[in-house]
């Protein structure tokens, strides 16, 4: 059996990474620069991360797909 392993538990955004790309950066300054990176960790625990942090990644992330129903009405406007 193959277990997953959490390398780090993130609960505040003061926090910093010890590992990986962004190694020895806070979670506030990837917030802001990468939030996908933030929400990828999360969804392959490899990261637990307090919801109020993957809350403010998910409302930041823009690179997520939207379903019809989230797209702005004046999508793909030329004007």
């Amino acid at each position: 059996m193959n277990e997953k392993k959490v390398l780090q538990v993130i609960k505040k955004k003061s926090d910093m990474f010890t590992f990986g790309k962004h190694k020895g950066k806070s979670i506030c300054s990837i917030l802001l620069d990468d939030p996908s990176y933030i929400l990828w960790l999360d969804m392959q625990e490899i990261v637990e991360f307090s919801d109020e942090i993957i809350e403010e990644a998910e409302e930041k992330d823009d690179s997520r797909d939207y379903s019809i129903g989230d797209m702005p009405e004046n999508w793909g406007d030329l004007d």
